[in-house]
């Protein structure tokens, strides 16, 4: 996209500037996943559109009961899964913090004991 700008006093006057729009886009995979009690998941996050590919990683809920999310994207699972539910992992982009995509962990209640 070029803007050009031309003066009121002498409209033979004009300078012009291209500009380059970047739309920024954010990616998290895997999508979806299952996880079982104390089970890892690392999760990636790809952005488009910036020079700054940098995320920040968070959880909706924010409960441990529902696992932990580190810094680097890494989720584990609860200790303790009572009965099946969800968690989402959102990455957000740092250059953009509008910009956000997430991913589905289903957590599977503890397996029955052997009997």
């Amino acid at each position: 996209m070029t803007i050009t700008a031309r003066t009121a006093a002498d409209p033979t006057k004009s300078g012009s500037a291209g500009v380059k729009v970047e739309l920024i886009a954010v990616k998290v995979t895997p999508l979806t996943v299952t996880r079982h009690p104390k089970e890892d998941q690392q999760f990636s996050a790809e952005v488009s559109g910036s020079s700054d590919k940098a995320v920040t990683w968070s959880m909706d809920p924010i409960d441990p009961n529902f696992g932990t999310i580190s810094l680097t994207g890494k989720y584990t699972a609860p200790d303790s899964i009572t009965s099946a539910r969800t968690v989402q992992v959102i990455a957000k982009s740092k250059a953009d913090p509008t910009k956000t995509d997430s991913a589905t962990v289903t957590l599977a209640a503890n397996p029955a004991a052997p009997g």
